[in-house]
């Protein structure tokens, strides 16, 4: 009865040993992109460039951070039955919950680790074949990265106005223009979605898209109605 229960014992170590997963050490190459083959319920480890910003310049519109490297790792939780996807628990350093996904040939992932509206890795299926599943990831350096940084859950003040024709221009924008943008923000939700209005413009958003002609056309009208006694008396020896 020993013999057996020490047997049994064995047999369920080795199972478990056989299906315990493997963690994979990603390296990128010199044009930060990496292929890579591994079985379901393995995990993928990788870093990635990191920015930390300083919140307190960011709400007075300043944009400054340090550039760091955190790791974080990719889990295939399961193979597709019809082996054209996969699941993935994606684990982020810092993050207090994983991320779920389901990614098949079409479709592309893309990380903002950061969360700075600046994709920092995207990530690719290859191929499935006998329960071994291809990646390939390509990162994105920090020289890279292009677009306005908006951070999420974060506020910023307005840009400074740097010349009295920028100031100009703000002052006809609130005057004359008409905003044709309704933005509707979910609480909690990452990205806010733009609804445009496809209506056409009114006179006074012509008037002020084009504010310098505005603002001559103006200064034309006040001269002739400050001396339009000198202009009536031009006019009358023209004529007279």
């Amino acid at each position: 009865m020993r013999k057996l229960i020490v047997l049994v014992v064995l047999l369920l170590l080795n199972i478990s040993l056989s299906f315990a997963a493997q963690i994979h050490a990603l390296e990128f190459n010199d044009e930060n992109k990496a292929l890579i083959t591994i079985n379901e319920r393995d995990i993928i480890r990788f870093s990635v460039p990191y920015r930390e910003y300083d919140l307190d310049k960011y709400a007075q519109g300043e944009i400054n951070y340090e550039l760091t490297e955190k790791e974080h790792k990719v889990m295939v939780r399961e193979i597709g039955n019809t082996n054209n996807f996969v699941r993935l628990t994606i684990f982020i350093e810092g993050a207090e919950t994983p991320q779920y996904f389901d990614l098949g040939f079409n479709n592309i992932i893309k990380l903002d680790f950061d969360r700075d509206s600046l994709d920092d890795l995207s990530l690719r299926l290859d191929k499935i074949e006998d329960k071994r599943v291809t990646f390939s990831f390509e990162r994105i350096n920090d020289e890279e990265k292009t677009g306005k940084v908006q951070l999420f859950g974060r506020t910023q003040s307005n840009e400074k106005q740097n010349s009295f024709i920028d100031k100009i221009k703000v002052l006809f924008n609130n005057l004359f223009k008409n905003s044709n943008n309704a933005v509707a923000e979910e609480e909690g939700a990452e990205e806010a979605s733009t609804i445009e209005n496809t209506n056409k413009p009114r006179i006074v958003d012509r008037l002020a898209d084009n504010w310098i002609w505005t603002i001559l056309g103006v200064i034309i009208i006040l001269v002739l109605v400050w001396n339009r006694r000198f202009i009536k008396r031009k006019i009358r020896r023209l004529f007279l």
